[in-house]
């Protein structure tokens, strides 16, 4: 930015001097600008000549100017006030009318030096004037004295010398005046051209200055991005830390669940190996081994044992609790759990298997020991203890892998998570490693040299790439070359074929040749020989074709000469009709100026006689000539009146009929030297060979073919 600033500050510097430079250009205009008035005042030409100002943009403290012209509405004066000013304007007249009447100073200069301090040195030409004796205007110069003529003659040559030396100096003048308006165009274009480069220094420093202003634009915002990146990265961390904060506790709870499930489960197996051995017979029987029962008893002993009522078969198949447990039984399962269990109620049937002990009394045979019986009543008792502690145990123990099965889900989510924080704070650790590395550079390019499709508004460069100019040279060198090898391979293709093509067709030539021969051939076999042809083939033809040859020469010789004679007499009518167009075109001239002048003599005796007629209404009215009537005759030597309708008229047809007759000569000249050149060729054909024309079919044309 301070770099930026320092760009703005050298252009202001070369503004400011430019500025400078302005008004002291100004100044030397306002300078040639005064004199240039004072010689158009000099001159007594009236000519506006404005004078050069700054614009009120050109000036800061023009803002706080009011001037006059900007002021649109007339003031407004209270009759006070126009009295007072009023007041001051005539004693002001008074002041200034008593100090012309006492001022001596003045007085002495209009009585001694005509009202200014000039001399005669010091008037310009334009300025002197001749003073006139009065005498000059009073005399008649036929009346004046030689000294009056000497005077006169001395006035009047200073009056030439002052006409022309104030002619002198007013050229002089207007020289002047045009080189000062020459030099303000000079310094003009002078300032144009340093305005021009300053426009151009302004691009260039505004260039330098908008590059700088990117620079630091994209600067703030790689820091503003890497401030975010940092700010992203803390909040990741956190969140990862907390992520695997809460993923520790997962897997410390999942871990201690682990623990009291892994515990549950062995009890569970203690319970059910317990309940196996209390449903035995094997362990039935050693219970009633030293009872001196006997075997007979032992076994109805043991048929009530395993006899079941109907409902607690049922829910053992279902696989639910019996329910006819004893409430002592209920303690005793409760308090042998004791206060460990977490979940003492939750999912478990504390109801169990009762008593039926009428049904078993009704059942109970006669001749068995009480004592015995119940024994066998305690067994059964004890066996669904078990029982019921077994099934209490496998529904603690469901519950406990539905509540493990939530624990690993919540560890699962819980390393879920940590593992996606984990990845999103390594792709953004990345992320700031690429750009630590990925610096943002300018670049100035020509305009030629962008490739990129440029957009309607603003022009996407995020997925342009800047080559060296040496990389595309080098491409393209190597495009030239392999251009060239491909040329080459072609140019070799091409020589190839066309080899082939030249061996092509001399073969179809020499197989044509072949066929011409054996065409010859065969004519030679099937030729007819006659005498004339032995005679040829002897040699004898040779005389005969000299002297064919003779006449051919000599009827050759004719023909050219015939045709120079032809030639040099159309050479000769051309130059005769040349000759005669020549002649014809002065006649024509002669007679066209010859017509001129009559028509010029026709409008005027035309125009005399318009001024010699009488007036319309004297009663002799004038009109053309009726059929059969004649024309008056007006004038001296027997001339007529003369109808302009009637001598167009009469033109024209002349026109028609020397057009007619010259078509007619023409056709005429034309139609004899057709004639002649009809004969000449008739002649010549007469001297030629018979061409073995068909006769009978052009008789009347024999040149037609």
């Amino acid at each position: 930015q301070a770099l930026a600033t320092s760009y703005r500050a050298d252009f202001n510097k070369l503004f400011e001097g430019c500025q400078h430079e302005k008004k002291g250009v100004m100044d030397q205009i306002k300078e040639k600008v005064l004199r240039i008035r004072s010689i158009l005042g000099e001159l007594q030409i009236e000519e506006e000549v404005q004078l050069p100002d700054l614009d009120d943009s050109e000036d800061p403290n023009a803002v706080l100017e009011v001037k006059d012209r900007e002021i649109k509405v007339e003031k407004w004066i209270s009759p006070e006030e126009k009295a007072k000013l009023e007041e001051a304007r005539l004693k002001e007249e008074e002041r200034q009318r008593q100090l012309r009447e006492n001022d001596a100073g003045q007085r002495a200069l209009q009585q001694m030096m005509g009202g200014t301090l000039k001399t005669k040195k010091d008037l310009s030409a334009l300025e002197i004037v001749l003073d006139k004796e009065p005498w000059m205007d009073e005399i008649p110069e036929e009346e004046m004295t030689e000294a009056q003529l000497q005077a006169m003659k001395e006035y009047h040559e200073k009056e030439r010398a002052l006409a022309e030396e104030q002619d002198k100096y007013r050229k002089q003048l207007d020289v002047e005046c045009q080189r000062l308006k020459q030099e303000v165009q000079d310094l003009m274009k002078q300032f144009e051209g340093t305005l021009k480069d300053l426009n151009r220094q302004r691009f260039a420093f505004d260039s330098m200055f908008f590059y700088q202003e990117l620079y630091c634009v994209r600067l703030q915002l790689a820091l503003l991005q890497s401030v975010e990146d940092a700010t992203v990265l803390t909040t990741s961390s956190q969140e990862l830390q907390v992520a695997r904060n809460k993923l520790e506790e997962a897997e410390a709870a999942l871990q201690n669940f682990t623990t009291k499930v892994a515990t549950k489960k062995a009890k569970q197996e203690e319970r059910l190996k317990a309940e196996k051995d209390a449903s035995t017979a094997a362990n039935f029987r050693l219970q009633f081994a030293n009872s001196g029962l006997e075997t007979e008893m032992v076994t109805a002993l043991l048929q009530l044992f395993r006899k079941r009522s109907p409902a607690v078969a049922q829910k053992r198949e279902s696989g639910q609790a019996p329910a006819d447990l004893s409430l002592s039984a209920q303690n005793s399962v409760q308090v042998s759990q004791g206060g460990n269990d977490p979940y003492p109620d939750i999912g478990v049937n504390v109801a169990v298997e009762g008593l039926d002990q009428e049904d078993l009394n009704m059942e109970r045979p006669e001749n068995i020991d009480p004592t015995g019986f119940e024994r066998m009543l305690e067994l059964r008792a004890e066996r669904a203890k078990a029982e019921f502690e077994v099934q209490v145990g496998a529904a603690e123990l469901r519950e406990m892998n539905h509540l493990l099965a939530y624990y690993q889900g919540e560890r699962d989510e819980a390393e879920r998570a940590t593992k996606q924080l984990e990845l999103e704070l390594e792709d953004h650790k990345q992320l700031m490693q690429r750009e630590m590395f990925d610096i943002e550079v300018l670049f100035k390019l020509k305009q030629g040299r962008v490739e990129v499709p440029q957009a309607a508004v603003v022009t996407d460069y995020s997925d342009a790439v800047v080559l060296d100019c040496e990389v595309l040279e080098s491409r393209n060198r190597r495009i030239l070359e392999i251009g060239r090898d491909k040329v080459g391979i072609l140019q070799v293709i091409k020589e190839f074929r066309k080899k082939l093509s030249l061996i092509q067709w001399e073969y179809k030539m020499l197989l044509m040749q072949t066929h011409d021969l054996e065409e010859r051939t065969k004519d030679v076999h099937m030729l007819r020989v006659t005498k004339g042809l032995q005679s040829l083939l002897k040699g004898s033809e040779e005389g005969r074709n000299k002297a064919d040859a003779d006449s051919l020469e000599r009827k050759l010789e004719h023909l050219s000469r015939t045709m120079a004679d032809k030639e040099a007499a159309l050479k000769k009518q051309h130059a005769m009709n040349s000759h005669a167009a020549k002649m014809r075109k002065a006649e024509n001239a002669t007679l066209e100026k010859k017509l001129r002048e009559l028509q010029n003599n026709v409008i005027q005796r035309e125009h005399i006689r318009r001024l010699r007629a009488p007036q319309p209404g004297s009663g002799n009215g004038g009109g053309g000539l009726q059929d059969g009537e004649k024309p008056r005759i007006i004038g001296g030597g027997g001339r007529i009146e003369e109808n302009e309708e009637a001598i167009r008229g009469a033109h024209e047809r002349f026109r028609e009929v020397k057009t007619r007759q010259t078509l007619m000569e023409e056709a005429k000249k034309n139609t004899e030297e057709i004639d002649i050149l009809s004969k000449e060729l008739d002649r010549l054909r007469q001297k030629t060979f018979p061409s073995f024309v068909q006769l009978s079919d052009n008789a009347g044309y024999p040149d037609r073919r």
